[in-house]
Formats: C-alpha cells, structure tokens, sequence
C-alpha cells in the first residue's frame, strides 16, 4: 500500500514538472471511447448522408418514370383523338366526294373481277365508255357497269359492232375478248336494237344505257333498261386492290 502511494505521488510530481503530463490508462481508454464515438458518428453521418442520397436518386428515378409513362399515355390518346379525327373528316368528305367499293362477281372481267376494291369519285363527270357504280334501290345492291349510251343517244349492235346515231363507235376495252370469240365463232355482243331492249329509240334525258364487260354473262341495260343518273354512286377512277393490279380504270 505504501509503495503504491509512493509511486502516486512520484507521477504527480513528474507530471507537474513535465512539459508533456502524464495520461493514466483510464484517460486513455476515456480518449480511445470518445474517438471511436466521433468515428461512429461520422460514418453513421455518412451512411445517413449516402441512404439520403440514395432515397432522393430512387425518388427523381420513380418521378421519372412516372412522367415517362404519362407522357406515353398522352401520347397515345393524342394519336387516337388524331385517327378518330382523321378517319371522321375523311367520312364527310367521302360522303360527297369519294367511296371505295368492292366488286363482287364475274359480269365486268378483266376490268373489275370479283374481289377487286376500287376508288369510286362522286364528282367526275359521266362520259362514255366510263366504268360507274349504279345502285339498284330495290334490291339496295351495288354493281359495276361500263356506261355504253349517253341521254337522248341512239344505240344499237351490229354485226359484233356498236353503232351510236348511226356512227360506228370502236370498245378498245374488248378488242382481245372479240378476237377470242370470233376465233371460236362467236359473237360477243349479240345484235339488238335500243327499241327492243327499252321500248324507245333514243335514251330517256338524265339516263344512261350500261353495259357489262362479260358480254355473254352479264345483266345489264338489256335486261332491265336504262339506268337513271340518280341511281349512278359515281365514276370508277382508279382500282386500289389487289397491290399487283393497282392501275386507273
């Protein structure tokens, strides 16, 4: 006991002399816990700063991506409202100008064959020799005819060979069919009078005698008269389908 005092009192003199003093082994231990705590709370401090940081990037990444898909919706919908707009104005129009209409039969081969979508214009002019599309509104059906006699026209087949007003007119349209049936002896387009088929001798005003391409199969003015303007849709211009045969007609 006594040395210990000794050696106590010893330190405290060499402590009180010395120019550093002397740390015991419980300061020491009380800096290394102060240290190890400031150590502590800087990384805790900087793991914090680091989970804040992540939480703020997750945060921008989430608001992001939330914009992205709002962007897209908005997008979309405005590509709809555009088509739907788009699609309404082109029905208008093509209520007065145009429609597209697909053939259906064999009565106008090889122009319109059965199946074929063409582009019909409400507003041209009728002339002849024009494909039309008529309308039959008893039975509600459309039908392809090529328009052969004009209003107040005198029409009549002879000899394979169509005559209006007395003038021999040539169909370029069926020159190959007339030569095919007249190698195998046939007529295409047998003889008749506009008196026999309508009971007149020339077209009513605002009426037109149609014809079918297929001669020998078609039903047309022959069978039942001539066609009034009103029933006319319009002019077959341009044949859409199939993309192989897309052409003007």
């Amino acid at each position: 006991m006594k040395k210990n005092e000794k050696r106590a009192r010893k330190r405290a003199r060499i402590s009180e002399t010395a120019e550093y003093p002397i740390i015991t082994t419980k300061e020491k231990k009380a800096k290394k816990r102060k240290r190890n705590l400031s150590k502590k709370k800087r990384i805790s401090s900087v793991e914090d700063s680091r989970h804040s940081t992540k939480q703020v990037v997750r945060r921008k990444r989430k608001k992001r991506k939330i914009g992205r898909k709002k962007k897209i919706k908005k997008t979309f919908f405005q590509l709809g409202a555009s088509l739907v707009l788009t699609a309404g104005v082109v029905y208008l129009i093509s209520l007065f100008t145009f429609t597209i209409h697909r053939t259906e039969g064999y009565m106008m081969n090889p122009a319109a064959a059965d199946g074929d979508v063409v582009f019909v214009n409400k507003r041209q002019a009728i002339r002849r020799f024009d494909l039309v599309l008529i309308k039959d509104e008893e039975e509600d059906t459309l039908s392809i005819r090529r328009v052969i006699g004009l209003p107040l026209e005198r029409v009549f087949y002879k000899n394979d060979e169509l005559f209006i007003n007395d003038v021999y007119q040539v169909e370029r349209f069926l020159e190959k069919k007339q030569y095919d049936s007249h190698q195998m002896g046939m007529i295409l387009t047998k003889d008749f009078t506009l008196s026999q088929v309508i009971g007149e001798e020339v077209i009513p005003k605002e009426e037109y005698f149609v014809l079918g391409d297929n001669r020998i199969y078609a039903r047309d003015s022959r069978d039942y008269g001539t066609v009034k303007k009103s029933q006319i849709v319009g002019v077959v211009k341009m044949r859409l389908f199939p993309f192989h045969k897309m052409s003007g007609l």
